[in-house]
């Protein structure tokens, strides 16, 4: 059994987006697996600005927003999924602010090493 977090980016309630990871998730559940669905399209997300304050030991992100909730269903996930429309070419702004923001994972490696991401 696995952690999964699906994070899905369409700001649009019952989106393709939607259909696609709601579909995904019933299969991952009835494979045995915990799946967690975390909307990053309805939340408010900054992007990373770069200040490196979550690289210094025991700080967080100087930005007061809706990832605090995410970071500990990140650390907890074995497998994240994302799930978002395409915008010019792209993800969208909501999920790619988010995977920007990703980096203190980079603090440890061997953490991020071992998440499958798909």
């Amino acid at each position: 059994m696995k952690n999964i977090l699906v994070l899905t980016g369409s700001p649009r309630k019952d989106g393709n987006s939607d259909l696609l990871a709601n579909a995904f998730i019933e299969g991952a559940r009835t494979s045995g697996n915990e799946v967690i669905l975390f909307e990053v399209g309805k939340m408010k997300v900054n992007g990373c600005d770069s200040c490196l304050t979550c690289s210094k030991e025991g700080a967080s992100c100087t930005f007061d927003d809706d990832f605090i909730k995410l970071i500990p269903l990140l650390e907890k996930a074995d497998m994240i999924v994302f799930c978002t429309p395409l915008y010019y070419f792209s993800f969208s702004s909501q999920l790619k602010s988010v995977i920007d923001r990703l980096c203190f994972l980079h603090m440890n490696i061997e953490a991020l090493k071992s998440k499958n991401l798909f």
